[in-house]
């Protein structure tokens, strides 16, 4: 019966979605380039600073 009572607001909903896609998009990116590192294909030093600062800023 406790469950009949909980109902999640519209809110609650967007912010679950939001996260669990965020959580998503971080691990394909952290896939992506990690297997390009893994593989020796590129390293931290090919890229400069900006695209560090670019990838930094849009994952937080």
């Amino acid at each position: 019966m406790a469950t009949a009572l909980y109902q999640p607001t519209r809110m609650a909903e967007e912010r679950r979605f939001f996260f669990v896609m965020s959580i998503a998009l971080f691990a394909t990116a952290v896939a992506g380039f990690g297997s390009d590192i893994i593989t020796g294909r590129a390293w931290f030093t090919d890229f400069p600073w900006q695209v560090h600062v670019h990838a930094a800023v849009f994952t937080s």
